[in-house]
């Protein structure tokens, strides 16, 4: 999990140094929140041993199980992996995990996960989807990746990703996620996966951020990003800031009392285009250079 939060921090860095102040309210209506929706077992630590039946390995289930595949923590493929990992083969279609987490209409999501060819194991199909409620399972997105035929040696895990969005039809259900080992079913193709994760975003509307500069002033603006000053209209006993970055991230919510119009915010930023709001209300842009 933590592996996984270290890659969406750094996309939204990149994403953070190619905007542009003309495009800042481009932006904010596109900014979202994020939420991390818990994967029971994503990392496939339980149950703490290797486990060749998906019966007895906890969140996961599986359409056909064969018992021919399950979890481990060896394998010559994967020499030094400190972890538990889920290995599959074509004989077992699919196996699947559904989450707690009920879908709303305007949600969008992405799931990330780790996966490697094991052996002829060269296609793996992922499948984000919501349960009817009778154990139907409706894809909102599916997406098939060729893992490579060079299996002659360790190192070889890829780092992966899958987006999609609800729809209307899919508002109330539950969200789970699907992997298919896409070989033939005879059962030779085996391949991997570890650190499956799953985020939700929330698109946040502009006027979530509405820019407001007559009741306070950032400054220098822009910033070098360890330190910017907020000059209030009046004095206030205490004031909250909040800044969002502009994929809607909080990246402080701190309270200040104050004994004058001036608050002095020392916080390392990256560079980018944020938004700083006082009292969860009025807000400004603030530039890091």
């Amino acid at each position: 999990m933590e592996k996984q939060l270290r890659k969406l921090a750094l996309r939204a860095t990149n994403s953070l140094k190619v905007a542009s102040a003309a495009s800042l309210m481009l932006f904010v209506a596109a900014a979202s929140a994020q939420t991390s929706i818990t994967v029971t077992n994503g990392d496939f630590e339980l149950p703490g041993a290797n486990e060749g039946s998906w019966a007895n390995v906890d969140g996961w289930s599986t359409d056909t199980d064969t018992g021919g595949s399950g979890v481990e923590t060896a394998g010559w493929w994967a020499s030094g992996y400190p972890s538990y990992y889920a290995y599959t083969n074509s004989a077992e279609a699919t196996i699947f995990n559904l989450t707690d987490h009920i879908i709303d209409a305007s949600e969008e999501f992405s799931v990330t996960f780790d996966a490697v060819n094991v052996w002829q194991g060269q296609y793996f199909t992922i499948t984000l989807f919501y349960d009817t409620g009778d154990g139907t399972r409706v894809p909102l997105g599916t997406q098939t990746y060729d893992l490579g035929t060079d299996h002659a040696g360790a190192g070889l895990w890829q780092s992966l990703e899958l987006t999609a969005a609800a729809v209307p039809a899919s508002a109330g259900a539950k969200l789970g996620v699907e992997f298919d080992n896409s070989g033939n079913l005879s059962g030779d193709n085996w391949n991997a996966i570890d650190n499956v994760a799953i985020v939700e975003t929330t698109p946040l509307s502009s006027r979530d951020f509405e820019l407001n500069k007559n009741t306070f002033k950032v400054f220098p603006n822009p910033s070098n990003g360890s330190s910017f000053k907020i000059v209030l209209n009046s004095i206030e006993s205490s004031v909250n800031v909040k800044v969002y970055s502009v994929l809607g991230k909080v990246v402080l919510n701190k309270d200040f009392a104050l004994s004058s119009k001036t608050i002095e915010v020392n916080q390392n930023l990256n560079s980018g285009i944020y938004i700083v709001k006082v009292n969860n209300k009025d807000s400004s842009k603030l530039i890091v250079k």
